[in-house]
């Protein structure tokens, strides 16, 4: 052992390094170690059928009383790899996305609204657009206003369908619907986008 090289050690340590970096992907394809995706609560599917879908992952975590729950996407593109992309979890709302509320296009994109949250996905790029209508400052002051007596929140409100972006992708908007009716209150909260769906504004509507 003393009258081996230092330079062998080395060699060695390469081999085996290289070794493990080789044999990675087929391990990896084996199943062995791998970790099954975990099963969407809900896939929507586009005009092409399974060429095109969107699918949403709910995961929940608890910290004491309080529940979060995360969400995450996948988008089936044709020809394309799919694109997993995150869509926040800052609230307990754990139902399922609906798919009335997504829309295949127009174009090369998918949009859908969720709650306080539209997000619009480019498949060209891509590129991923969320926006929280929450974080609107003219509904923000909207919501304020005395008259509401602070009783006016997001959450009552949900999307009476798909985000409307016209055919050049840079006009658009949404209508939510209150859940319960209250006379107090208004009934539809419209937002308007002139980005493609990167911010939005709301524009008032009872």
């Amino acid at each position: 052992m003393k009258d081996t090289p230092w330079w062998m050690y080395v060699l060695v340590v390469v081999i085996g390094v290289g070794a493990g970096l080789l044999l990675r992907p087929v391990i990896q394809n084996s199943g062995l170690f791998s970790t099954p995706e975990p099963t969407p609560n809900v896939r929507c599917a586009g005009a092409e059928g399974t060429e095109l879908a969107l699918a949403e992952t709910l995961s929940s975590s608890f910290s004491g009383q309080t529940q979060t729950v995360s969400r995450t996407y996948r988008l089936e593109r044709p020809g394309l790899l799919p694109l997993q992309f995150d869509g926040g979890g800052n609230d307990a709302d754990n139902l399922a996305l609906v798919c009335s509320n997504v829309a295949f296009g127009p174009g090369a994109r998918v949009s859908f609204a969720r709650g306080g949250e539209v997000q619009v996905v480019e498949l060209v790029g891509p590129s991923v657009k969320r926006f929280v209508l929450a974080n609107d400052k003219a509904f923000s002051s909207f919501a304020l206003a005395t008259k509401f007596k602070l009783a006016l929140k997001l959450e009552d409100y949900v999307p009476r369908g798909a985000p409307n972006i016209e055919e050049a992708g840079k006009n658009g908007w949404l209508e939510l619907k209150r859940k319960q009716a209250n006379p107090d209150l208004p009934e539809v909260l419209r937002f308007t986008t002139i980005n493609g769906g990167a911010t939005w504004v709301f524009v008032q509507k009872n």
